[in-house]
């Protein structure tokens, strides 16, 4: 089995298409947690929570990560 990180799970896409992407925009498009596509325990669905909880989103975008007050 090949290890890939979770921003590169979707194959032939962009980083707009990743799972991580995809959970910020949900969450920035006021979807809910649960409105996750990805089935429990996938690479997928781990990236996408990691987007929606803005882990590593701006890491994919090259923008700043947010730092606590």
């Amino acid at each position: 089995m090949t290890n890939i990180s979770r921003e590169q799970s979707t194959v032939g896409g962009t980083a707009s298409d990743s799972p991580v992407m995809q959970g910020r925009n949900a969450r920035e498009n006021g979807h809910g947690r649960d409105s996750c596509p990805y089935p429990e325990g996938s690479v997928e669905r781990q990236g996408w929570l990691e987007g929606y909880d803005n882990i590593t989103a701006d890491k994919l975008e090259g923008g700043p990560t947010p730092t606590p007050a």
